[in-house]
């Protein structure tokens, strides 16, 4: 295992007439992987896998202060404070602060620092390969109970499934037919609209699936099995109950 620090320091200008600089600290970790025979702090050998954020601190100095002693205690402090940062990093970052701010006192400034953990590995390509695979692994999130109970349910005597059934026979969950009287012959349709025990449910993109096949599908994954229409769900993702309500 390996450990160092990336930071970077930058200056803009104020959006408005203030009378301290704030100085803005943005701490994150980073982890990735490097070779066992490539320098610890050649960047363009090392593969970030993940960085995670951690926080944003700031200070403000005042053009009255002992900038030299007050500042170099506070920027050392806060490091210290946020993540693992050695002295020797701190010491560097400090006199880039100070490079920075020499020129323009006047003009904010920005650091961003990242403590970075790296694991051994001999074979980079193989962890970016692997490592691809696990990002790209589809998460399955249910639909909403109440939008899966208010799913309508369709009797097989109706013109409208009869025409969906001659398009589409089979329940694509179960690849069983749709209508099972199609192998048994004629039946009588209750008033709930069952046969056999089976129920017809309509999806809002009017796509047919028997009852007990896609209520336990939704209850695992929130998209219609045909065309992937988005049922509500509980997901913090806003946009995925966005889709689902333009339709």
């Amino acid at each position: 295992m390996r450990y160092l620090t990336l930071f970077y320091v930058s200056q803009q200008h104020r959006p408005y007439p203030i009378c301290a600089v704030p100085i803005t600290f943005h701490f994150f970790k980073y982890n990735g992987y490097q070779r066992e025979i490539d320098p610890p702090r050649d960047l363009s050998t090392v593969y970030i896998s993940r960085i995670t954020y951690v926080s944003t601190e700031a200070l403000r100095v005042h053009p009255s202060s002992n900038r030299t002693a007050d500042l170099r205690d506070q920027i050392a402090t806060l490091l210290s404070d946020s993540i693992l940062v050695t002295e020797e990093d701190q010491s560097t970052i400090i006199e880039k602060v100070f490079q920075v701010l020499a020129p323009d006192p006047e003009l904010c400034i920005f650091v961003d620092v990242a403590e970075v953990t790296l694991q051994i590995a001999d074979d980079i390509d193989a962890v970016i390969t692997t490592e691809s695979l696990r990002t790209y692994i589809p998460k399955l999130i249910p639909a909403t109970k109440s939008s899966i109970e208010g799913l309508e349910k369709v009797g097989l005597d109706s013109l409208e499934i009869k025409s969906s059934i001659e398009l589409t026979p089979s329940c694509v969950i179960c690849m069983e037919d749709l209508d099972y009287s199609a192998e048994e012959g004629e039946g009588v349709v209750d008033p709930d609209h069952k046969r056999h025990g089976i129920l017809i449910t309509r999806m809002p993109c009017l796509h047919y699936y028997h009852e007990d096949c896609i209520v336990r599908w939704l209850e695992i994954n929130h998209w219609c099995p045909i065309c992937r229409y988005p049922m509500p769900t509980e997901n913090p993702n806003p946009s995925l109950n966005k889709r689902a309500r333009l339709h």
